[in-house]
């Protein structure tokens, strides 16, 4: 079993780093499709981060901690 522990990742955009033209953030606004939902529906969603855990795994790879095909 794989001792609890942690790493820093670089975040870019913590320090404002942005790899445009001109070195800012660029936002853009686009329209979401409605869903209409019948009484007693939910819409659900889940969030991707690194093929890490969150509500669904997306991957069996932790290429941060060298994992490959398990998640231990």
């Amino acid at each position: 079993m794989r001792q609890p522990g942690g790493f820093h990742l670089p975040n870019p955009i913590r320090n404002r780093e942005f790899k445009t033209p001109d070195g800012r953030a660029h936002f853009t606004v686009n329209e979401m499709a409605r869903i209409d939902l019948k009484p007693g529906q939910f819409l659900m969603m889940t969030m991707r981060s690194h093929d890490q855990f969150n509500t669904t795994i997306y991957g069996l790879d932790d290429r941060y901690r060298g994992i490959h095909n398990g998640r231990g």
